[in-house]
């Protein structure tokens, strides 16, 4: 499984995050800093995943005039919020 092998390589090298948002900047576009990211990928090692308590964000992939864009579907995710987290 990805995860696995990315919390061991992350384990490995600690710096690992902070390396690949630098490779990766060119190609990317976030508000995030390298501090935030390196603390959520921390965040995250302590976590477990499975399939059945993962969910994709509804909405569609348009073709930008350079890159790939996710628009979510907002009414969608609104649906999903009420039903994960209230009763």
């Amino acid at each position: 499984m990805f995860f696995a092998q990315a919390k061991k390589a992350i384990q490995e090298d600690p710096l690992l995050p902070a390396a690949l948002m630098g490779t990766l900047a060119n190609n990317m576009e976030t508000d995030l800093t390298v501090d935030e990211v390196v603390y959520l990928i921390t965040e995250v090692l302590d976590c477990s995943f499975s399939e059945e308590n993962m969910y994709t964000l509804p909405g569609e992939i348009v073709q930008g005039e350079i890159y790939e864009e996710y628009y979510l579907n907002e009414e969608e995710v609104m649906e999903l919020a009420i039903d994960l987290f209230y009763e």
